[in-house]
C-alpha cells in the first residue's frame, strides 16, 4: 500500500508470485523493482510505458486497450495483487509452462468462471485448516473478485483492499504473530 500512498504513486508494472519471497520469519518481501515507476522516480519512462507484465497476472483492460504497450497504473497492480491473492486462496498458480498462452488457463479467468457471489473460491482442503474462518474465505473471494475487475475505475484502491485484510477475522485473532501489523 505505502507505494500507492502518494500525489504520485509508484506503479509496480510486475507484480506476481515470482517477485515476492518470504523472509527466515515468512514475511513477504517484494524484490525486483525494475519497472517500477512515478513518486522521487518520476514518470515512466519510454520503455517503461510499454513493459512487458507476465501474461498471466496482466491487467485484461490494459491488454484489450493497447495490448502490451497499454500504459500502466495503480489499477493495473490492484489487479496483479489480485491474482497473488486468488493463487494463494485457490492453492492454484499458473507458471508460463503451463497456461500463460492460453488465456482460459489464467487464474483470473478460472475465478470469473468459478465464482458466484455468496461463496467463497478457497478450496475444501483450506478450509479444513485450524484457524480457517469462512467469513474470511468468502471476505478475501469478495476482495479478489472486486480487484479483477474489467474496469480499473471499478476496483478498490490499494488502500481499501489493506484495510479489508486487516479486519479479517484472522488478522484480528494472530495479527500480532503473524506481524502483520500495518501490512
Amino acid at each position: 500500500m505505502f507505494l500507492h500512498c502518494r500525489d504520485e504513486p509508484y506503479v509496480l508494472h510486475n507484480i506476481d508470485t515470482r517477485h515476492i519471497m518470504l523472509d527466515q520469519d515468512c514475511n513477504p518481501i517484494l524484490f525486483d523493482f525494475g519497472l517500477i515507476s512515478g513518486g522521487i522516480i518520476g514518470k515512466m519512462s519510454f520503455v517503461k510505458d510499454r513493459a512487458f507484465m507476465t501474461p498471466c497476472y496482466g491487467d485484461v483492460h490494459s491488454f484489450k486497450i493497447g495490448g502490451a504497450a497499454g500504459k500502466p497504473s495503480v489499477g493495473n497492480d490492484v489487479f496483479s495483487y489480485a491474482v497473488v491473492l486468488l493463487e494463494l486462496i485457490s492453492k492454484r498458480i499458473t507458471t508460463e509452462e503451463e497456461g500463460c498462452s492460453d488465456d482460459a488457463q489464467f487464474t483470473d479467468n478460472w475465478a470469473l468462471k468459478e465464482y458466484k457471489p455468496g461463496y467463497s473460491l478457497v478450496p475444501q482442503s483450506l478450509q479444513n485448516q485450524s484457524g480457517y474462518g469462512a467469513s474470511d474465505g468468502l471476505t478475501i473471494t469478495e476482495l479478489a473478485m472486486q480487484c479483477i475487475k474489467y474496469y480499473p475505475s471499478e476496483r478498490p484502491s490499494m488502500e481499501r483492499v489493506v484495510e479489508c485484510l486487516e479486519n479479517l477475522s484472522v488478522v484480528k485473532t494472530h495479527g500480532g504473530e503473524m506481524l502483520l501489523h500495518g501490512l
